[in-house]
């Protein structure tokens, strides 16, 4: 109910409170993570317990916000590749991932 009426803050404070230990629980992090866009607790914790969410553009998200690079970009185009990820959604976190290439090639 917090995040409906827009509570990121509290709600935020109490999911780091109760640290989510189910997918369900941790889908709401992920949905206050990406609106505050305060990620990195939350990409911790999914590099500590990967089981947590099958969302591979959250699992790119995280990959490229700790830092591991080139485990993002495998991750997306082993996803692409499988057809487990669609085209605009590749898109864009291409697009997170490097930026520059928007620019480079409209």
């Amino acid at each position: 109910k917090l995040i409906e009426i827009g509570a990121l803050d509290e709600a935020e404070a109490i999911l780091f409170d109760v640290m989510p230990s189910t997918q369900a629980m941790f889908k709401r992090w992920i949905d206050v993570a990406l609106l505050t866009n305060r990620l990195e607790k939350m990409c911790k914790l999914l590099e500590k317990k990967p089981l947590l969410s099958n969302n591979l553009s959250v699992k790119v998200i995280c990959f490229a916000h700790l830092g591991h690079w080139n485990i993002a970009a495998l991750t997306l185009s082993n996803a692409a590749a499988l057809n487990r990820i669609d085209k605009k959604r590749e898109a864009h976190l291409i697009a997170y991932l490097d930026p520059i290439l928007v620019f480079k090639y409209p």
